[in-house]
């Protein structure tokens, strides 16, 4: 599946105690009583990861992308595997007219990563020097989203 920039996809809240391998694409996900969260790719990258961003709107599928993504963000940016689309457990909502720097700040998203003792800071943009585990405090905290 070819992801772009500005996609948005719904996240399922009902699908916590399912197996995160079982493909979804049959199953019906407009009946009544169904919440989701919302998100939009920022970027693909490839074997890095989806990196992507989840709204602060919890609704129903038939959401207009124009109220999605008008929602702050719920928490900063996630870097996903992007199981969930592949497996449809994700459903396509639409797309936006989408700049990633005007949009979603691009060039300020950066995440912790690596193993403790050599913890790289990873801006989107530039890789920067390991940093130990006395200085991680500095960074804000960046949680991430599992697919689950």
């Amino acid at each position: 599946m070819i992801l772009n920039s500005g996609d948005v996809f719904s996240i399922p809240l009902f699908l916590n105690d399912v197996s995160a391998i079982k493909n979804f694409s049959r199953f019906d996900f407009s009946k009544e009583g169904m919440e989701f969260y919302f998100a939009r790719i920022i970027e693909d990258r490839g074997g890095s990861g989806i990196l992507m961003e989840v709204f602060d709107f919890c609704s129903r599928l038939d959401s207009q992308v124009a109220d999605i993504i008008s929602r702050p963000r719920i928490f900063d940016p996630v870097a996903v595997a992007g199981e969930g689309i592949k497996k449809k457990r994700w459903r396509f909502i639409g797309t936006t007219d989408y700049d990633k720097e005007k949009d979603s700040n691009y060039s300020e998203i950066s995440f912790l990563m690596g193993p403790r003792e050599s913890r790289p800071e990873f801006n989107c943009e530039v890789r920067h020097s390991p940093i130990s585990s006395s200085q991680c405090h500095f960074f804000k905290d960046n949680r991430w989203l599992l697919e689950v």
